[in-house]
């Protein structure tokens, strides 16, 4: 087979399977990322390839995790360069490159468009265009005001006016991102107490956290008067419920650590770490001073992690909350399941089965290499970097820069299969075609 046949093959798989441009664009920006982190000029002292290709990893798939201190081991450019990786890899390569011909007129491909569709969850051109228009306009905006907030606060508050700018920017744009990845040498310890750096932040997390469909559908009601949808009350209800029960969660399981601070500052930090957990990264205190109850809350806060069509990862609340309301159904004997007055079809249900057992199996497997490549750690640990990688959450106890060199691309394998969903590898490697519809023999079997 000569070079044209082979290369006429692949565009027409990528055509045909949308998924492959999804994990090929992904790829591609890792890789461009990694070779610019390795020039001498991105760092300080130099960094291995491997080291590159794990924050370049880390940075696209806006999960942080880093095995270098951002804002001390990176040059100014080397920051720069993590700062756009997060950025594109937030919004999606496809996304930007999609916008970017929409910018300038021209038509999206029936292979773009399939494509975005499966990201953005949009039937029609007009309205998967419409789509995109809103993510970058939103995306200015609330890394706009995040930065001009941070900015002025910090230049006030430490006097630096040029670093404040850059720290603002920097920060809004990773918190909205909810990349995790900060310049500050120990991540928010030294902001741990204040309550404006808290909150803003915060806010920053939540609002890239619930998905831009969820902010669409926001604008709608308030400025149009529009009904919300169900995904968007079931994003908002999950949303606000997972981040109260995590607040009083972290706040009831980790007493012992807290005991020396004051009730503010006991407050602050388990609302800033019930907020990270759902896959921002940041945080304000040592995670492995947590208690080990701590630490496995913050492990299911992580699973479950944010919104579906946001910039966070997990196995998202809709997923989650579609599953818990299913199994009470079942429990109460009912054969549909019903949201705000809605009946769920079957295949959502099925969908979100898939991906909990992919998650799961995915997760085991990274369990088990880390375990057998790095058995010193222990379990706790090790569980902890592998559930936090796979959620592209960026939480660690720790260990992140002490793993081996199997064990770190095992890690940065868990990032980009999380960032892209286990489900969309699947879908890839196995393809899903439609099947003649037969009907066999009822068969039973026990379970439970």
């Amino acid at each position: 087979m000569n070079r044209i046949s082979i290369l006429d093959s692949i565009v027409r798989r990528l055509y045909v399977h949308p998924e492959w441009f999804l994990i090929l664009s992904f790829l591609s920006l890792i890789l461009l990322g990694t070779m610019l982190l390795h020039f001498p000029w991105a760092t300080k002292d130099g960094i291995s390839w491997v080291d590159a290709l794990f924050t370049a990893t880390s940075a696209v798939c806006v999960t942080g995790l880093v095995v270098k201190n951002t804002g001390v081991d990176f040059t100014l450019l080397g920051q720069v360069i993590i700062l756009l990786l997060i950025q594109l890899g937030a919004l999606g390569i496809m996304t930007f490159s999609a916008s970017l011909l929409v910018a300038m007129g021209r038509g999206l491909s029936s292979r773009q468009a399939a494509a975005m569709r499966l990201v953005l969850d949009q039937e029609g051109l007009q309205e998967l265009k419409d789509s995109i228009g809103f993510i970058l306009k939103s995306t200015l905006f609330f890394e706009l005001v995040g930065m001009l907030i941070l900015s002025i606060y910090w230049s006030v508050r430490q006097g630096e006016f040029w670093h404040a700018i850059y720290w603002g920017m920097f920060h809004s744009i990773s918190a909205f991102c909810n990349a995790g990845f900060s310049v500050f040498p120990d991540s928010f310890v030294a902001h741990r107490s204040d309550v404006v750096v808290n909150l803003v932040i915060g806010f920053l997390i939540i609002a890239g956290g619930v998905g831009f469909i969820v902010l669409r559908d926001l604008y709608k009601y308030f400025i149009h008067k529009k009904r919300l949808s169900v995904h968007t009350k079931l994003v908002l209800v999950g949303y606000i419920f997972l981040l109260v029960v995590g607040v009083f969660g972290l706040y009831w399981l980790n007493q012992g650590m807290l005991a020396r601070y004051t009730v503010q500052d006991r407050l602050l930090i388990s609302w800033f770490h019930s907020l990270n957990a759902r896959t921002a990264g940041f945080n304000s205190v040592d995670v492995d001073t947590f208690s080990l109850a701590g630490k496995f809350f913050l492990v299911m806060l992580m699973f479950i992690g944010a919104s579906s069509g946001s910039t966070g990862g997990g196995i998202k609340v809709s997923t989650f909350f579609v599953l818990l309301m299913a199994s009470f159904r079942y429990v109460q004997g009912y054969k549909d399941v019903v949201i705000f007055r809605r009946t769920i079809v079957p295949d959502i249900i099925h969908k979100a089965i898939s991906i909990v057992v992919f998650s799961l199996l995915t997760i085991c497997f990274g369990v088990v290499l880390v375990s057998l490549f790095d058995p010193q750690f222990g379990f706790e640990k090790i569980i902890f970097e592998v559930v936090s990688a796979f959620a592209t959450v960026g939480l660690s106890c720790g260990i992140t820069s002490d793993l081996s060199l199997p064990s770190k691309l095992v890690v940065v394998t868990l990032m980009f299969v999380g960032r892209l969903g286990p489900l969309t590898i699947a879908l890839a490697l196995f393809g899903q075609t439609s099947r003649p519809k037969l009907e066999f023999a009822k068969g039973h079997i026990m379970v439970g």
